[in-house]
């Protein structure tokens, strides 16, 4: 779907309904499971909580780990493995959504939403499963005013982030970098977490983020080595250290190389943060 028809989504008259969540441990998920088209009618999200799995729709490969989101749209063939884990653990969220009184589907492609670091959305999954299970009185409206919150928060980030459906596959080594950015980041190993070789990966990545992953690396280093600076509490040989840079006058170069000035007059300068290129 393009990022208009998320904006009518998110921002216009929506609405779920055949709403259904199931909640899959170790012992309740099948190694391989084959879904024909026509199967599934609904749409739906899995909340992978343990464990690794691969999905595979159109000749594509998507591999999930532990707090990947994914979306599946509705009447396709897939194929999912799941690795032999006691760790293996899931929520399924199966849903209809309709936009304008039609019946409308996210996307028609699989892909990654976000990766959930923090945990912050499993919370909202776990709570939607237990209302939903509990069967109270009022549930299925309690369900819903959480979903949607889920869902509006999703739409959300496409809307504010439009490459991300796109390019799916490499926004998921473009958030390993933004919470691996300070730890030495192999860029092959990061493509093959995305299932793309090492030359698609670099290019998608550049396309997405206008900078190649070290050099994006290196970007958000220095940034948060921009931000202590800013608060006048640490040095700049203080700061080099708590990311981990151990030469001083490699950081003082590189810093300058992304903010015109280096380190120690970074808080009384104009704090320009114009980057340039950064080589690999």
């Amino acid at each position: 779907m393009d990022i208009e028809g998320l904006k009518e989504i998110c921002y216009n008259d929506c609405a779920v309904s055949q709403l259904a969540i199931n909640v899959l441990s170790h012992d309740a998920i099948i190694p391989k499971t084959i879904r024909a088209k026509g199967q599934y009618s609904m749409q739906r999200f899995f909340y992978i909580m343990g464990g690794s799995t691969k999905f595979e729709l159109n000749n594509r490969t998507i591999i999930c780990n532990k707090g990947d989101i994914l979306y599946l749209p509705p009447d396709i063939t897939y194929v999912s493995y799941w690795e032999k884990n006691d760790e293996n653990a899931a929520i399924l969220l199966q849903f209809d959504l309709f936009s304008r009184g039609k019946k409308t589907a996210l996307s028609d492609d699989m892909f990654i939403i976000l990766h959930d670091d923090h945990e912050s959305y499993l919370k909202q999954f776990l709570l939607l499963a237990n209302t939903f299970n509990q069967g109270r009185l009022g549930y299925k409206i309690q369900c819903q005013s959480i979903f949607l919150g889920i869902l509006h928060s999703f739409i959300t980030e496409l809307v504010k982030t439009p490459g991300r459906q796109k390019n799916s596959a490499v926004y998921k080594g473009v958030l390993y970098i933004e919470n691996h950015y300070m730890d030495e980041i192999n860029v092959n190993d990061v493509a093959k977490m995305c299932s793309l070789c090492p030359t698609a990966f670099r290019a998608q990545f550049h396309e997405v983020t206008g900078m190649s992953p070290i050099q994006y690396k290196n970007y958000l280093t220095m940034k948060k080595a921009a931000e202590l600076l800013k608060t006048g509490l640490f040095t700049a040989s203080e700061v080099a250290a708590e990311i981990g840079i151990n030469d001083i006058c490699y950081f003082n170069r590189m810093f300058k190389k992304f903010y015109n000035v280096p380190p120690g007059r970074y808080k009384n300068s104009d704090n320009s943060e114009n980057t340039v290129n950064i080589s690999e």
